[in-house]
């Protein structure tokens, strides 16, 4: 059974009905707030690279592909994503209390964000439909995700991140057959970012990920007038095609959309998809 609908392909795979989609994704939509925070430019910068270097699945699987893991945020269409938010989250509130974050330097935070955005892109594998947690996920990233078009200091950088996400998973390091294949944390850096995902991945805390936008700023509703992004208009279109799979009707999409637009049709699509 193949059907093309908006652009969004649609296939059977086995016994098992599960949508195939094909649609562009804007990291820098997606993560703008957690993107935002990252001080330095070239961390930036590699960053947002390395998501564009994403393998497909991670936008829009569940943060546990077998369901029995992680709060109900983290479940469903892209609760990877969103578990990715809460362990930023997590990060960032930490920051604030100078008892719990020992970092002097905003380079040292930086890193520690951009290792918790990256962290779990490579969870299903390195290829683009990935089905299953695999173990060695952590250690997956440092090849998969590497800019190859960034020179300068990006080699140590890059370096000192991949260092924390091939940590992350703290003792909880070894494979199916018991054999240790992770490093535990051993750098503060290490142990402040297993912390922070393991704090996200805990069935009993559910983690507002919801962007705040300065109701006071004069400048904060410009971008509502701008035309949408293309990251937006292919969210939307996968969207459409997930209700559609679910016999459910979606929002009239104007022809014409601005970021404003499409921001408020993605939330009422999502609310009626629960994944909000």
């Amino acid at each position: 059974m193949s059907n093309d609908f908006l652009g969004v392909k649609i296939t059977e795979r086995g016994n098992r009905f599960m949508p195939r989609l094909s649609y562009n994704i804007d990291p820098v939509h997606e993560f703008s707030h957690e993107l935002s925070q990252i001080k330095n430019d070239v961390i930036y910068e590699l960053t947002v690279k390395a998501l564009y270097n994403a393998p497909a699945y991670f936008w829009f699987v569940p943060a546990s592909s077998s369901g029995k893991y992680h709060p109900k945020l983290s479940l469903g269409i892209s609760g990877l994503v969103r578990h990715t938010k809460a362990a930023v989250r997590i990060a960032l509130e930490l920051f604030n209390n100078p008892m719990l974050c020992p970092f002097p330097s905003d380079l040292e935070k930086d890193m520690i964000i951009s290792a918790l955005i990256l962290h779990d892109t490579c969870k299903q594998g390195i290829k683009d439909d990935g089905e299953h947690t695999v173990y060695d996920h952590p250690i997956l990233v440092r090849g998969k995700l590497k800019p190859t078009d960034m020179a300068g200091e990006i080699d140590e950088l890059w370096d000192a991140i991949c260092d924390i996400i091939e940590t992350h998973m703290g003792p909880w390091n070894k494979n199916r057959e018991g054999v240790e294949i992770l490093d535990v944390p051993d750098t503060e850096l290490q142990k402040f970012a297993h912390l922070c995902d393991f704090l996200a991945s805990r069935a009993c805390i559910e983690v507002d990920v919801t962007d705040r936008v300065n109701q006071n700023s004069t400048t904060s509703d410009k971008w509502k007038q701008e035309p949408a992004s293309d990251g937006q208009i292919g969210f939307i279109k996968k969207l459409v095609a997930i209700m559609k799979s679910r016999g459910l009707s979606s929002p009239d999409i104007p022809k014409e959309l601005t970021k404003g637009i499409a921001a408020n049709k993605i939330n009422e699509m999502k609310s009626a998809l629960n994944m909000t």
